[in-house]
């Protein structure tokens, strides 16, 4: 299952980089600040959306994520011997 989240997640960076390289970058004019921090707010919110997914899929257990492995021992670790 982790394989498949990574996968989705590289191809979803790849899509967005070649959104962004591909489709906005098509003007060869000089960007105007308004412009530039038009595209800052929105790369900056879609990454504020994807934290909150992340926090969620931690949060209610979403797929799995955030509960604990049965290989691993949930029992208090016994201090080591002095």
């Amino acid at each position: 299952m982790t394989i498949l989240i990574w996968i989705s997640f590289l191809t979803l960076m790849l899509v967005l980089i070649a959104i962004d390289l591909g489709l906005v970058q098509r003007h060869s004019e000089t960007m105007t600040l308004r412009d530039a921090a038009q595209r800052s707010a929105i790369w900056f919110a879609l990454a504020m959306l994807f934290n909150v997914y992340i926090y969620f899929l931690y949060e209610n257990n979403w797929l799995d994520w955030g509960s604990v492995p049965s290989w691993i021992s949930t029992a208090p670790r016994q201090p080591p011997c002095s």
